[in-house]
């Protein structure tokens, strides 16, 4: 959750961006979107996996593991 708004965050700086700004700026958060950005897909790929394991049934789960 506080990844999420943390992008949302960066969204809106990148909206209401001085036209004046530097480009090394521009560079810094775009690099932080990104790492913030991968950093929720790892977390929400993982939470996937784990209701698929958590649904299923113990004999699946072990398989899973192996």
């Amino acid at each position: 959750m506080v990844l999420l708004i943390t992008l949302i965050a960066l969204a809106r700086k990148f909206v209401i961006l001085d036209p004046d700004v530097s480009p090394s700026e521009v560079a810094a958060l775009a690099g932080a979107t990104l790492a913030l950005g991968a950093t929720y897909w790892l977390l929400r790929e993982r939470d996937d996996r784990s209701e698929v394991l958590a649904k299923s049934g113990p004999a699946q789960r072990q398989e899973g593991l192996e």
